[in-house]
């Protein structure tokens, strides 16, 4: 028989599930007429991106990844993978093949390029208005040091399975000053 927290828990995580379809659905169906989407934009939405709403400071995020990918753990609350701990995940995980190039998602200066014991290889991009970027789990680093600027066009590193990871993926995430943003409200996935 199943225990009051084991069930409170399961409630909680379909909530959390609930809310980021709800949230990923609305910002991927916002109207707008100046955008077209590829044919295969259902699989990655690559050539899409979220655009700022006028009067708004909301900067234009793109895809770090330009190749087929799949979602494989959203922003939200999770029992992670890799300790069993329920807890937030503050990005989002792309999967993909190792050693697909990962793009910056904005343009900015490179503030951070380092290894730890859970992110493995990652990069943080600093971006204006108190936007950063980090990209983690990187097989290896670009050609970029800290204090470079970057663009969209720039290839920051590559796809890996550094540190704590159960297989090759980028995980991506977008921060205003010093809190998380969900990334599906910035762009298409």
């Amino acid at each position: 028989m199943e225990t009051l927290k084991s069930i409170f828990n399961k409630l909680i995580f379909i909530c959390s599930v609930i809310y980021l379809y709800n949230c990923c659905a609305t910002s991927n169906n916002q109207s707008d007429t100046s955008k077209t989407e590829a044919p295969h934009a259902f699989y990655n939405n690559l050539d899409t991106k979220e655009q700022p709403k006028s009067g708004t400071s909301n900067p234009s995020f793109s895809n770090p990844l330009h190749c087929y990918y799949r979602v494989t753990s959203p922003y939200g609350y999770r029992t992670n993978p890799v300790s069993g701990n329920y807890k937030c995940h503050n990005g989002i995980d792309l999967a993909c093949t190792k050693g697909t190039p990962i793009y910056a998602s904005m343009s900015g200066k490179i503030s951070s390029r380092a290894y730890n014991s859970i992110y493995g290889n990652y990069v943080i991009i600093t971006h204006e208005n108190g936007y950063k970027t980090k990209y983690a789990h990187l097989n290896t680093f670009g050609a970029y040091s800290v204090g470079d600027n970057v663009s969209p066009s720039s290839v920051i590193g590559y796809v890996g399975s550094t540190g704590q990871s159960t297989g090759p993926h980028c995980h991506f995430e977008i921060i205003k000053n010093g809190v998380s943003l969900d990334p599906c409200t910035r762009i298409k996935f």
